[in-house]
């Protein structure tokens, strides 16, 4: 039964120092919200990102695959600055470098031809990359 109970033990703490934490940065999908969700009439919209969580700028299982939102988005926002910490003791700071990415990349066109900002106007997401 000891043995049984410290083999038990080991199992859980190698489990516990190999998990991996998530990379997702929930700022984002809050401010996504704020921005393009809340106060729209499309209720479709506000279904389809709620629906999707992180796959609005991801897909697949593995968070480091992004669609080309999240690569766009990317390439605007470094993750490492918007640690919890940070996100609560500059919430307006942070808000305004988020909107300022989203402002810049609704120009940007989607696989399907039609620029992100013309995409969520019509009420839908980014298109998936081909798998």
């Amino acid at each position: 039964m000891k043995y049984c109970c410290v083999t038990l033990a080991v199992a859980m703490a190698v489990v516990a120092l190999t998990a991996t934490p998530a990379h997702a940065v929930l700022e984002f999908k809050k401010q996504f919200a704020a921005k393009y969700v809340e106060g729209s009439d499309n209720a479709e919209f506000a279904a389809a990102v709620k629906k999707a969580k992180c796959n609005v700028c991801h897909f697949g299982k593995k968070k480091k695959n992004r669609n080309a939102y999240g690569m766009a988005l990317s390439e605007l926002l470094d993750k490492a600055n918007f640690k919890r910490s940070r996100t609560k003791a500059e919430p307006d700071e942070v808000r305004k470098e988020i909107f300022a990415a989203f402002e810049k990349v609704e120009s940007m066109k989607d696989p399907s031809g039609v620029t992100f900002g013309e995409l969520f106007k019509a009420g839908k997401l980014p298109t998936p990359p081909a798998e």
